[in-house]
């Protein structure tokens, strides 16, 4: 700057009593310079002209025009002097520190002369370049200093002072970029995806978006616009909503609809407590078990199996087992149900010749050496039913011409039999639509009833109370009493303590005449296997008693067929037979007979007393007896009336089923009239600790006593 300073006297001398700086302005720069020119007219005190010279001057700057201290100050300096006259350069040996001065209110210039004291201050303004200078300090503009006004390399890193991005290459990072809208929207532009982090993006409005990704959309969408929203409810009953379709319509479907199940589904929609798959292994019967392969004839050994209709194969395997003492000759076919000419060759031969058994099994992996008849493979029957007749043949193919006894070519082909089939048997995994699998305890609380007989009402095969169990096919104990189960094919209850028949008898009943009066002939041809393993007529004239029926089952489910007195209708008494008839002779007897099966499940014997009535007539032989386990128990040999009480006790042994039976034999009367009677009194069927009865005639094996089936 240039200033004039005028009235400046100098007091220090007396030939110099005052001094006076007159201000004025210099022409203008190309830049601003580093100091700034002082121009003046030193006076003597009398107010000429100073003397020239040269004058030790000290220059200070001042925010006020009185007191404070100097801001900035340069001196003692050399000032030369002449005709009054002086200029000096400020900041000539002392930088002018802009910043300071800058940030003054005012500035006031002070003047010392040598060693006189400082004059009073004037009052310093501003010159073109300083107020140049100070609107470039109050500019706010975006863009008014370009490229072209700022040369290469004039600014560097170090000299700017505010924080920069720091960024080397393009896309690189901005961490130290601190700034609010210090880059517009328009010079924004993305090479790669942004990820804001934990941050969220906020803005009013959003357009011209290709595709939109996101996890989540936070909102309730209600000013959600362009979607389209299924709505409403499926139009037909009993539907519901299974999907959307692409059309953004509502997919409907039956609410449980049968065909969008497997057909083995369900034991999944009854988390594995009912199923309808099974594995069934039907052998094939027959007499003996075995069927002899006829030797040196060159004819087929049959063997026939009929599998029933119990579902769809899922799985199959047919299991063949041969015995011969030259396999080498054998060969083995089977006919399936929808083949019979070809069939399929299972072996030709079947082995070496020395080789004696042959075991094998076919499936679908293991399929039989040749399949070329009319009907399926075996593949084929996966999907299918089986049911139907499967007939395997053996054949030894060894065959010989006779020969008379004696020479070498000879051989026998009367009856002669070398090897069986020991084995014949198809085994299927099945999905059945004939029976369900209950996998575990059904308890019922109400009634269960069986199939309709055809009158209107439910049947009574099958009734069971409440809180039963049924279905349990486990070892009979108190755990499982009430469990009920099929048993080869006989439906059976457990007591407690031992397998009976479903709504099983306390005993089994039966009533007999021996002799056909009016024609003169002993019934049934007098046929013992009818009349429980005793000849009529050894009942109506020869003392026929209980001792000397059979132990043979088949015998007694003969005569003990359908008579019986039921667990339904237990009483501790019974009146199992009264009749009186009108007789032409004594021979026509007529018998009854109560048939008891009774398990002791004890470790020692038990006594059980007895009291009944029993006709008898002791001279004709038609006894009252009792039978326990086939021995002779109890024989009444008098005449005994239908009021004649009897009273013994019985022994039943330990841990076995025995066979206790009651006969009463007929009385005459008068006349030509007689009486068969038979009754238990005094409460005796109920029976003694330990004693149980049991109904299984119907699947006994032979024998007095048996074990228990567990």
């Amino acid at each position: 700057m240039i200033s004039r300073l005028a009235g400046f006297k100098r007091r220090a001398m007396a030939a110099a009593a005052g001094a006076a700086l007159v201000m004025g302005a210099s022409s203008a720069m190309a830049a601003p310079p580093s100091t700034s020119l002082i121009e003046g007219l030193m006076t003597s005190a009398g107010g000429g002209a100073a003397a020239d010279g040269t004058y030790d001057v000290t220059f200070s700057v001042y925010e006020a025009g009185s007191g404070g201290n100097a801001v900035w100050s340069e001196g003692p300096v050399k000032v030369a002097v002449k005709g009054g006259q002086f200029s000096y350069a400020l900041g000539t040996t002392k930088t002018i520190d802009i910043t300071k001065l800058g940030a003054l209110k005012s500035q006031w210039l002070g003047v010392k002369i040598g060693a006189d004291p400082e004059l009073a201050r004037v009052k310093l303004h501003a010159t073109l370049f300083a107020l140049h200078a100070g609107a470039a300090d109050k500019l706010t503009c975006t863009g008014c200093v370009t490229a072209d006004q700022v040369a290469n390399g004039s600014l560097s890193a170090a000299k700017l002072g505010f924080n920069y991005a720091g960024s080397k290459t393009k896309g690189g990072p901005a961490s130290d970029l601190a700034c609010t809208g210090c880059v517009g929207v328009d010079e924004l532009k993305f090479d790669k995806d942004v990820d804001l982090g934990k941050q969220s993006l906020k803005a009013t409005n959003i357009t011209a978006a290709g595709t939109v990704m996101a996890q989540e959309f936070v909102g309730d969408g209600s000013k959600l616009t362009g979607l389209k929203t299924p709505a409403g409810e499926c139009k037909t009953a009993g539907e519901v909503v299974k999907g959307i379709n692409a059309d953004g319509s509502l997919k409907c479907v039956k609410a449980m609809d049968p065909t969008a199940l497997p057909k083995d589904g369900i034991d999944e929609i009854s988390n594995g407590l009912i199923a309808n798959q099974f594995t069934d292994e039907i052998p094939a019967t027959a007499t003996g078990n075995k069927v002899a392969i006829p030797d040196n004839q060159g004819t087929d050994a049959v063997w026939n199996l009929t599998f029933p209709n119990i579902g769809t194969a899922q799985e199959i395997d047919i299991n063949v087992k041969v015995e011969n003492t030259d396999l080498s000759t054998v060969s083995i076919y089977l006919l399936p149900p929808d083949d019979k000419k070809t069939g399929w060759v299972l072996c030709d031969p079947c082995g070496q010749k020395d080789a004696k058994k042959y075991d094998a099994t076919f499936n679908p992996k293991n399929a039989p050496k040749e399949q070329k008849g009319a009907g399926k493979k075996i593949a084929d029957w996966i999907g299918a039913n089986p049911q139907g007749l499967w007939t395997l043949k053996v054949k030894d193919t060894s065959f010989c011409v006779p020969q008379a006894p004696g020479n070498a070519a000879y051989c026998d082909t009367t009856n002669a039999k070398d090897g069986w089939i020991s084995y014949f048997s198809i085994k299927l995994k099945t999905l059945s639509n004939q029976k369900v699998a209950q996998n575990g305890d059904v308890y019922i609380s109400g009634t269960l009833w069986g199939k309709d007989q055809g009158h209107g009402k439910p049947g009574s095969t099958l009734k069971i109370g409440s809180g039963v169990k049924l279905g349990a096919d486990a070892t009979c104990d108190a755990g499982n009493k009430g469990a009920i189960r099929d048993w080869n094919g006989h439906v059976q209850r457990c007591d407690g303590y031992v397998w009976t028949k479903l709504n099983g008898a306390l005993y089994r009943y039966a009533t007999w005449h021996s002799y056909g009066q009016w024609n003169g002939n002993w019934f049934g041809d007098n046929r013992r296997e009818l009349f429980g393993g005793e000849y009529p007529s050894h009942w109506g004239d020869s003392n026929g008693r209980a001792y000397e029926m059979s132990s043979d089952a088949n015998y007694m489910r003969t005569l003990f067929q359908t008579s019986r007195a039921t667990i339904a209708s237990h009483s501790p008494n019974a009146m199992v037979h009264a009749r009186t008839w009108y007789m032409y002779s004594s021979t026509d007897s007529e018998h009854a007979a109560a048939y008891f099966r009774i398990y002791n499940s004890t470790d020692k014997n038990v006594s059980w007393p007895v009291y009944w009535y029993a006709t008898s007539y002791g001279g004709w032989g038609e006894r009252a007896s009792i039978t326990v386990n086939g021995a002779n128990t109890w024989d009444g040999s008098g005449n005994y009336h239908s009021s004649q009480q009897h009273a013994t006790t019985l022994t039943i042994p330990p841990k076995k089923i025995s066979t206790v039976i009651f006969i009463a034999g007929s009385t005459p009367t008068s006349g030509y009239f007689r009486t068969c009677f038979l009754a238990f009194y005094n409460n005796m069927l109920n029976l003694p600790s330990g004693l149980h009865f049991v109904d299984d005639l119907d699947w006994k094996a032979n024998g007095w006593t048996t074990d228990p089936i567990k």
